[in-house]
């Protein structure tokens, strides 16, 4: 029996991540080395990133993001 869903089309990305951020806040979202964030930690990192691009580069609508491997990514 498969457990997953498959996704549909009536949501975005970021809502998608959003629902499940809010109902698994302390579980662990991403590890990287001996570093590990939690699904609240990553939200706001990810929320704060945006903040950063929609203040600094306003009316852009898509952005490419390459950057070293990190927790921070």
């Amino acid at each position: 029996m498969n457990k997953y869903k498959p996704l549909t089309n009536t949501k975005t990305i970021e809502q998608w991540f959003g629902e499940i951020a809010e109902r698994q806040k302390e579980k662990i979202a991403v590890v990287c080395g001996k570093k590990k964030m939690t699904y609240e930690e990553l939200a706001r990192e990810s929320d704060q990133i945006a903040h950063w691009l929609q203040v600094t580069y306003p009316g852009i609508k898509y952005v490419a993001y390459s950057v070293e491997k990190d927790e921070k990514l």
